[in-house]
């Protein structure tokens, strides 16, 4: 090998070969990315406390862990709006428009037992909440 050849100089490529073993574990942890820029996923904020939906996406570093706030989506919201009111029991849910003798009830959340869900869902589609795993 020429030691005129051209390329980077000797020196130079012990500097870069001290620098791996920091860049290498900065990659592993996460934390950067090519040139040490961080990695933004977007990830959800907001949990649906009828539907289970994961919403309100911010761009956020994975390593940063996050606060879920529960709070209605917003289509359960426009039901809820539209004279609408919202069973839920355990994983499933149910809207129904309020009947003219319930108006207390308008637009509002009723957790109802086992018992109850088995007749709603016998006269009305009954839907499952989604499963959201966290891992978003």
């Amino acid at each position: 090998m020429n030691d005129d050849a051209p390329g980077p100089s000797r020196e130079t490529l012990l500097n870069l070969r001290a620098m791996l073993p920091s860049f290498i574990k900065g990659l592993r942890d996460r934390k950067i990315v090519g040139k040490g820029k961080p990695i933004l996923t977007p990830r959800p904020t907001k949990c649906c406390g009828i539907c289970g939906s994961m919403h309100a996406e911010k761009m956020m570093r994975r390593d940063v862990e996050i606060q879920i706030v529960p709070e209605h989506c917003p289509r359960c919201l426009e039901l809820l709006a539209s004279h609408h009111t919202a069973f839920v029991c355990g994983d499933k849910f149910v809207f129904r428009e309020t009947a003219p003798d319930l108006k207390d009830f308008d637009g509002q959340v009723i957790r109802v037992g086992p018992h109850v869900m088995d007749e709603l869902e016998k006269r009305f589609s009954v839907q499952q909440r989604r499963k959201n795993n966290g891992n978003n």
